[in-house]
C-alpha cells in the first residue's frame, strides 16, 4: 500500500489502517484511497486463490498475533488509526496475514501472457477459427454464385443448349446410318 499501513491482530480479530495524520480533507482522501486499495488487494488475492493462481501456506514459525504490512516509514507520533469493521475484510486479512502467498506456474504463465487467462486465450482462438471458416464459406458461396449466374448473364447457357441439341441430333443421324432400322415384316416373333 503506497500511503498507508495495515495492522492485523489475529488474536482479537482487530484490523486498523495506519494513515499519516494531516488536514481533515487530506485524511479523508487518504482514508478513502487506502480502504479502496485494501479491498481491491484482498479481493484480487481471494480470486487468485480461488482460481488456482496462488497457494497459501502457513509457516509454522509464525506464532505472533500482530502483523503489519504496507508503508513502514510512517512516523509513529503522527499516525491516524482507522479501524476496519467489515467482517469479510477482517476474516480475509486474518487468514492471509498468517500465511505465505506462493504463486503457481499457472500464475507465471498468466503474467507472461499479458494477464490474459487461459480460458480467454482459448476463446480468442475459437473466434479466429470461426472467422476463418466464415470467410472461406463466404468465398465459396460467391464463387458458386459466379459460376451459376455468369453463363446466364452472358447468354452462354443458350449457346450451350443449342450446341447440346445439335450434338444430340448428330448422334441420332450417325446411329441411324450405322444401324438402319429393319423393316417390320422382317421382324420375327418367337
Amino acid at each position: 500500500m503506497k500511503n498507508a499501513a495495515v495492522r492485523v491482530d489475529t488474536a482479537t480479530r482487530k484490523v486498523s489502517l495506519l494513515l499519516p495524520a494531516g488536514s481533515k480533507e487530506e485524511s479523508e482522501r487518504l482514508r478513502f484511497e487506502a480502504i479502496a486499495e485494501l479491498i481491491v488487494m484482498i479481493s484480487v488475492l481471494e480470486l487468485l486463490e480461488k482460481d488456482g493462481y496462488v497457494m497459501l501456506f502457513r509457516v509454522s514459525a509464525r506464532t505472533q498475533d500482530v502483523y503489519e504490512f504496507g508503508r513502514k516509514d510512517l512516523d509513529p507520533g503522527n499516525i491516524e488509526e482507522v479501524p476496519i469493521i467489515d467482517d469479510r475484510t477482517l476474516t480475509l486479512l486474518c487468514k492471509y496475514s498468517r500465511k505465505d502467498i506462493i504463486p503457481t506456474d499457472e500464475f507465471r504463465r498468466f503474467c507472461s501472457r499479458d494477464f490474459i487467462a487461459r480460458d480467454e486465450q482459448r476463446f480468442q482462438r475459437q473466434i479466429h477459427f470461426t472467422v476463418g471458416a466464415l470467410a472461406v464459406s463466404t468465398l465459396l458461396l460467391v464463387l458458386n454464385m459466379a459460376f451459376t449466374f455468369w453463363p446466364k448473364m452472358t447468354g452462354e447457357s443458350k449457346k450451350t443448349l443449342i450446341k447440346l441439341d445439335s450434338m444430340i441430333t448428330d448422334i441420332h443421324e450417325i446411329r441411324s446410318t450405322l444401324f438402319p432400322l429393319k423393316k417390320p415384316d422382317s421382324l420375327q416373333v418367337k
